[in-house]
């Protein structure tokens, strides 16, 4: 009897504790799983679903749409100086931007301002980074979420992390920390640059597709500080920008290095990054505002032969060898 009354007791409690957890995420609803708003700034992930909803936003009003990766997940009207959704939750994988773009209804396509889309080392990898989404089909959620391990450590995280996300996407950061000159144990993992050709055919799409549409697309890249860099294979680099160059792309924003920012040093600090690869609001803001959106031609790349003399000053900058030319 003494063993019956314990069991029914430990159930009674395991109910009651995932009973609150379950109550406390939908309070929190820390990956946008849940309609509600209730706690702002502790949004850290998403559910597949807030995908649809960022896309049912362009059915209500003008958006420019931002693509792209964690390095570009600052970017937000603050920094455009107009409307945005940071789409950073499909990721810059070109077989997600366009299986998303090619999903939109007309009203929807006629609500694009421009598509700012900020290719990045690692994302035109086949189909490795690329995100399925089925658009044909409504969201068949349950009102109640079946809670799992994941669930309970992004309620944790939702109080610790530094930031949280808007209902429109972007990155909301707690502060333009930044890291020491002599930071980095360098891991492979951090800047992974393996590109395929279908992924460059699949974006040569995106391009006729914002063409055919009357859709202003702006290419840029990531910036790096001058020590990461170094890191980088500068041949693969100009190997695939120049496949990239020749789908039919008027041209791009190459900000990998930026004179002031990639290597200014304060204090030992490399001031512009708050980790190893990602910059900071401020400078991210700084980089759009003078080259991008002033459509400054310092760093803007037509082709092959601009692409070739950049990566030469940039090798020369951070203390390789300058071959003559690139090409191979």
């Amino acid at each position: 009897m003494k063993q019956k009354k314990w069991v029914i007791r430990f159930v009674l409690s395991l109910a009651l504790i995932y009973g609150f957890f379950s109550v406390t995420y939908y309070i929190v609803n820390p990956e946008f799983y849940y309609d509600n708003n209730l706690m702002i700034k502790n949004k850290i992930g998403y559910d597949s679903s807030f995908i649809k909803k960022l896309r049912e936003k362009l059915n209500e009003k003008n958006y420019s749409l931002i693509f792209g990766t964690s390095r570009s997940h600052t970017l937000q009207k603050n920094i455009i100086g107009e409307d945005t959704l940071n789409m950073h939750a499909i990721y810059g994988n070109p077989y997600s931007v366009y299986e998303f773009l090619t999903n939109l209804n007309r009203n929807q396509l006629e609500n694009i301002n421009k598509i700012y889309y900020t290719v990045d080392l690692h994302t035109f990898n086949g189909k490795d980074s690329y995100k399925y989404i089925d658009y044909s089909n409504a969201e068949n959620k349950s009102i109640i979420k079946v809670l799992n391990i994941k669930d309970f450590l992004a309620i944790h995280a939702s109080f610790f992390s530094d930031g949280y996300i808007s209902e429109l996407g972007h990155k909301i950061l707690d502060s333009d920390k930044s890291i020491s000159v002599n930071f980095h144990k360098y891991d492979k993992s951090h800047l992974p640059q393996k590109f395929t050709e279908d992924a460059i055919a699949v974006f040569k799409k995106i391009v006729s597709f914002s063409r055919l549409n009357k859709i202003p697309l702006v290419i840029t890249t990531p910036s790096f500080s001058a020590d990461m860099l170094k890191h980088i294979d500068m041949k693969l680099l100009y190997s695939k920008w120049k496949k990239i160059l020749a789908t039919g792309l008027e041209g791009f924003y190459a900000l990998w290095y930026v004179d002031g920012v990639s290597n200014q040093i304060i204090d030992n600090k490399y001031v512009a990054f708050y980790d190893t690869t990602h910059m900071n609001y401020k400078f991210q803001k700084k980089i759009f505002e003078e080259f991008v959106l002033n459509d400054n031609k310092k760093y803007f790349i037509k082709n092959e032969f601009d692409l070739n003399n950049l990566i030469r000053e940039i090798k020369t900058k951070i203390g390789q060898p300058s071959t003559q030319s690139m090409s191979f």
